[in-house]
């Protein structure tokens, strides 16, 4: 059976993690030992962890695009909190 025209729609679906999967399977001669749900098991495995890593690294960019900022701030507002003074007027507490 032809592959690539199958492999061809799972990345045209945007199921990148499952294609290599499809891929990777093809490579390997001990995966024809495995039964058809421990195949699609492993395809599906596959896929949710490309997704999730994928997500991961997008939210850790987002992370470092706005950190410094934000850390900045945080500074900014701890300091004025141990001088005691009050962040928006610039007053002293009492």
């Amino acid at each position: 059976m032809l592959m690539q025209p199958t492999i061809e729609k799972l990345y045209s679906m945007k199921l990148t993690g499952m294609a290599e999967a499809v891929r990777r399977q093809m490579e390997d001669p001990e995966a024809s030992r495995l039964s058809f749900e421990e195949r699609l098991a492993l395809l599906v495995d596959q896929q949710w962890d490309w997704r999730q890593n994928k997500a991961f690294v997008r939210r850790l960019k987002n992370a470092w695009q706005c950190g410094p900022a934000a850390c900045q701030s945080c500074r900014r507002r701890e300091q004025r909190r141990d001088r005691g003074t009050d962040g928006e007027r610039g007053r002293k507490e009492m």
